[in-house]
């Protein structure tokens, strides 16, 4: 499977959703984590979590009895439980299915999701998520809606936590994920801004600079500051974004949006 993947995703024009299912004969909780890890490794756009149904006249219904299956007796008749993986496993991996839905399959959480799942669980992106699943449903997450600012802030907190060495680096991932999810100039009130008292002044001064401009954002050159101004966003990080190292000085990075404001072209920083 991993060959066919990586064959598809080297072809580079396709959205690759690939699915991953829980509650197959003879797969416990455990081995289900290693696929999960493997399917993962592989970064596709988007990883979706189902879970086996019975249905009727399907053959392994007809076997429910051999493996034990316990199962709901109406529609979708998803299973509960086998001789292999329990209901309060069963049970996790829901609440891990709804931590892959908002902050993998988003694709708003890109560059702290991969800090969290590479280095700071080592590639066991499996644990990752149920250390984060825990954690939502310990802080009662899941029993009320949530904007996407409370999503950072929940990140936020669970890095103080699993990470506290960490926590000011995943601060500023966080703050690169909203700002290249969501070009609204403002971050959370929750992510410390470092921009200075002068923004405003030090901004429009690159605005007004053409010779920058045209270095940077030739796309850029030959419209007005204020056009620029709609187009651009500087935010000062504590943040080596090609490294992905912590600073202990915060510096201006650029985010160039499309002309709708709606999706990020790139980031700029200087070299550091």
């Amino acid at each position: 499977m991993r060959n066919r993947i990586q064959c598809l995703q080297a072809m580079g024009n396709i959205h690759l959703h690939v699915d991953l299912i829980a509650g197959l004969p003879h797969e416990s909780y455990y081995q289900f984590a290693h696929s999960f890890n493997e399917v993962f490794y592989l970064q596709p756009d988007v990883i979706q979590l189902g879970f086996l149904k019975m249905l009727k006249g399907s053959p392994l219904r007809d076997q429910a009895a051999h493996y034990q299956y316990i199962f709901q007796n109406y529609a979708p008749y998803e299973v509960l439980s086998n001789n292999v993986i329990s209901f309060a496993e069963l049970d996790r991996l829901h609440m891990i299915e709804e931590m892959l839905v908002r902050f993998y399959n988003s694709r708003h959480f890109k560059a702290t999701i991969e800090h969290l799942t590479q280095k700071t669980y080592q590639g066991d992106a499996f644990q990752c998520f149920a250390d984060l699943a825990k954690s939502w449903r310990e802080n009662n997450y899941h029993l009320r809606q949530h904007s996407k600012e409370a999503e950072y802030r929940f990140l936020l907190k669970f890095a103080e936590h699993c990470c506290p060495k960490e926590h000011l680096l995943i601060q500023e991932l966080l703050k690169l994920d909203y700002l290249s999810s969501f070009p609204t100039g403002r971050l959370p009130y929750a992510l410390e801004s470092f921009n200075p008292e002068d923004y405003s002044d030090r901004l429009y001064r690159f605005l007004k600079d053409d010779q920058f401009m045209t270095l940077h954002f030739p796309q850029l050159a030959h419209v007005s500051p204020r056009q620029r101004r709609r187009r651009i966003h500087l935010e000062w990080l504590k943040l080596d974004i090609a490294q992905g190292n912590y600073l202990p000085s915060a510096v201006p990075t650029f985010f160039l949006y499309d002309s709708s404001r709606k999706e990020l072209e790139y980031i700029y920083q200087p070299d550091l």
